[in-house]
């Protein structure tokens, strides 16, 4: 199943946890070791879950778990980034016709070319002629030429670094706990999501995996759990149509592996 950093995570545990710590003490080291346990108890929480989670699933209505997915897809995925794309509507249009034209109206595009790569090249590149001409400054490029600057390969090895944290855990759990809920709930709805696509997987073996990547990453020194994501049926058929499937694939999984160093889930429906 599609597994990797989750975005809305991320966010939280930077301006909710890492922030305000940074702020009241000045140290970002501290911050980032308050990160560490915070992914930690997440962790903890999705691999408790995977000794309840077949059980709450099977006395859950799919319609309330697949109803979940739902509108989170539609808050979280959809409406924030179709609002932002105002801010430059002429070229979210374009991008947007490429995705409709290829995923709503189920048209092949040229040379098989998946419809998601085609929308962002596509509006890359204009964007970048766009700054050329002087008719949109939206790319800065001082910004990207700095950004480019930090780029690298820095391989992570373990540590113990978010034990010095762990006598403060008690305002991490605030957060920590119901968020470490949703991971594994959220978890469980895309397994019977793909369940209802006809795929079969594993709740228990999903679970510990994510809750293991969370723990993992944590000793590693990643602050930010990764999670099931949403869209199996969807990316299921996207894969399998396009010959750039494989690298579609196989470019976000590794790119997960070396940034979070958890591998991604790979369980086969049994």
């Amino acid at each position: 199943m599609p597994y990797g950093p989750s975005v809305p995570h991320m966010f939280i545990v930077v301006f909710l946890i890492m922030l305000p710590i940074y702020l009241k003490t000045k140290d970002p080291v501290l911050a980032w070791q308050s990160g560490l346990v915070w992914c930690l108890v997440i962790g903890v929480i999705v691999l408790l879950g995977a000794f309840v989670g077949p059980t709450v699933r099977k006395y859950t209505p799919r319609a309330a778990m697949l109803g979940t997915l739902a509108g989170i897809s539609i808050a979280f995925i959809s409406m924030r980034p179709a609002f932002l794309g105002w801010e430059d509507p002429w070229l979210f249009m374009l991008s947007l016709t490429i995705v409709l034209v290829s995923w709503m109206a189920g048209i092949r595009l040229p040379f098989g070319l998946p419809g998601g790569l085609a929308a962002v090249v596509l509006g890359t590149v204009l964007a970048w002629l766009a700054k050329l001409v002087h008719v949109d400054e939206l790319m800065q490029p001082v910004e990207v030429v700095s950004a480019l600057g930090q780029f690298g390969l820095r391989l992570p090895y373990p540590s113990s670094d978010f034990v010095k944290a762990l006598h403060d855990i008690g305002p991490l759990l605030v957060t920590a706990v119901p968020l470490g809920i949703y991971n594994f709930t959220e978890g469980m709805n895309n397994v019977e999501s793909a369940a209802a696509a006809g795929d079969d997987y594993s709740l228990r073996q999903i679970l510990l995996a994510d809750g293991t990547g969370a723990i993992v990453g944590a000793v590693l020194g990643s602050p930010f759990p990764p999670a099931v994501y949403i869209g199996h049926p969807g990316w299921k058929p996207a894969l399998r149509l396009s010959r750039w499937g494989w690298p579609s694939s196989a470019l976000p999984g590794s790119s997960i592996t070396a940034w979070h160093c958890s591998a991604v889930v790979l369980c086969s429906p049994g």
